[in-house]
């Protein structure tokens, strides 16, 4: 029997949960073969504040947003619907230039949670703009070589390796798989 505890760290930020599998036999808690462990994927905030504004947006305009049917971005050289959906220029900046310190100041916090409550192996720290990368493969040698993406795709896969009640694929299927 496998029992599945979720629970938020203290500044929880929508989506961040920290995930706990208790092991089989122990009164709700953790035995010391399966300590806590973090996987915890960050995005460039010079990436994430547009993204995060964007989000924001299209829940203000009652747009559809991400993740939900019927959602398609918006992009000023789109057709004119689309063009019409997007934010202004006027509206990122007013923004941005309101939200930018409080949005670092919480990239800071969540930077600082993760990297005091979980330590070495304990720990994935993984770029998200890393982990989508191509750059650095070389697709002319048959595959011998990878870009940065697969690289960090393989840390992902050591790292779970590790983790009990998880099962992961061969390492030579990764490059497969992040494609």
């Amino acid at each position: 029997h496998k029992s599945g505890m979720l629970s938020a760290p203290p500044f929880s930020h929508g989506g961040i949960v920290e995930a706990h599998v208790d092991e089989e036999g122990t009164s709700g808690g953790m035995s010391s073969s399966n300590r806590r462990k973090a996987l915890v994927l960050i995005r460039n905030p010079l990436h994430a504040l547009p993204s995060l504004f964007d989000h924001a947006y299209e829940l203000q305009k009652h747009l559809p947003v991400k993740f939900q049917e019927g959602y398609q971005r918006a992009h000023p050289l789109g057709g004119e619907e689309e063009a019409r959906a997007a934010a202004s220029i006027e509206e990122w900046i007013s923004w941005r230039d309101r939200m930018f310190y409080s949005q670092l100041e919480a990239f800071g916090d969540f930077v600082r949670y993760w990297t005091s409550n979980y330590y070495g192996g304990d720990r994935l720290l993984i770029a998200y703009e890393n982990l989508i990368s191509d750059l650095g493969g070389n697709g002319g040698d048959g595959g011998a070589s990878h870009g940065v993406g697969v690289e960090e795709a393989k840390r992902l896969r050591h790292f779970l390796e590790k983790v009990e009640y998880l099962e992961t694929v061969e390492e030579e299927k990764v490059p497969c798989i992040w494609k």
